[in-house]
């Protein structure tokens, strides 16, 4: 089983109805995200990344990153998602960590990302998206220039699909390798764990650069022909609204977000009552805010312990 598999089978399936919403930018459709995956997966092999070849990507929660999730399953390229957090020599040490054949960044990033590249012998491209990034080449343009047929390109659920980062207790940045299977593995963890029916809706809270392609909770809604929200970060208010707006089903809320939220004027006006699940993670979370966060949005929690 291959992570592309997911948008190719639910453009077959559900081709018309919402993969993508990024509130106030775009909204891509199964059927259309499929287009766009095979676009950016030839466009890459035109950049000469073949399978195996790794790319990083530095950019804060957008579309994009969803369209790099799949285009990379479907052209072998390993994606790495970077940190936007740490600082430029944190960066740079990490690239040349897992040293990347190209870089695609984000407009409100492209000084860092100009800084780092500069200090990275083996980067050949540096890719900008999301506006006026100034980098010789165009995320948009590369894919726009490419049919939006399937490449064919040989892939194998063994090959490594992600490079997740982690800082662990050491303060070093470090990488550990998921693979098709491994992501496969974690999707059906979570469908096992939580009651996830047909094209139900994922609400993205967390950085989508951290533990990519599939523990991040992106894909297990999505494999059920679900829809994700991305919303630019997290906000208590912005959450509250999208909420009822989207009719969310599913999200991950760390328990200091839970406070945030329960703590915003908005939530006591707020309907939650589309919420089946809400992961709570990253550290312990207390009796009596899990109390507190039940009786706001119902008995929906479900605390998990990861490793990597």
């Amino acid at each position: 089983m291959l992570v592309s598999a997911i948008v190719r089978r639910n453009a077959q399936i559900w081709g018309d109805w919402d993969a993508i919403i990024e509130p106030g930018r775009l909204t891509w459709s199964w059927d259309g995200l499929d287009r766009r995956t095979n676009q950016l997966a030839r466009g890459l092999a035109e950049l000469a990344l073949g399978v195996c070849a790794r790319l990083a990507v530095l950019a804060p929660n957008c579309s994009e990153h969803l369209e790099h999730f799949f285009a990379e399953a479907t052209s072998g390229v390993i994606g790495a998602p970077m940190n936007i957090r740490l600082t430029q020599e944190e960066l740079t040490a990490y690239c040349n960590y897992i040293q990347p054949t190209a870089m695609v960044a984000h407009a409100s990033l492209s000084d860092l990302a100009r800084d780092v590249a500069a200090d990275v012998p083996g980067l050949e491209h540096l890719i900008g998206m999301g506006g006026d990034h100034g980098f010789d080449v165009d995320l948009d343009e590369l894919a726009g220039d490419q049919a939006d047929t399937a490449p064919g390109i040989a892939v194998s659920d063994t090959d490594v699909y992600q490079l997740a980062e982690s800082r662990g207790t050491t303060g070093v940045s470090k990488a550990f390798a998921l693979t098709h299977r491994n992501c496969w593995a974690s999707i059906s963890c979570y469908l096992a764990d939580l009651t996830i029916g047909e094209r139900e809706t994922a609400l993205q809270n967390i950085p989508l650069f951290f533990n990519p392609g599939g523990p991040a909770h992106v894909h297990p809604a999505l494999v059920k022909g679900g829809r994700s929200v991305i919303l630019p970060g997290f906000e208590p208010g912005a959450f509250c609204k999208a909420v009822p707006e989207f009719e969310v089903n599913h999200t991950i809320l760390v328990p200091t977000m839970v406070t945030m939220v329960l703590e915003h004027p908005a939530a006591a006006d707020t309907d939650f009552s589309t919420l089946r699940s809400v992961i709570s993670g990253g550290s312990p979370i207390s009796r009596e805010l899990l109390i507190d966060a039940r009786n706001a949005f119902g008995d929906v929690f479900f605390p998990h312990y990861g490793m990597a």
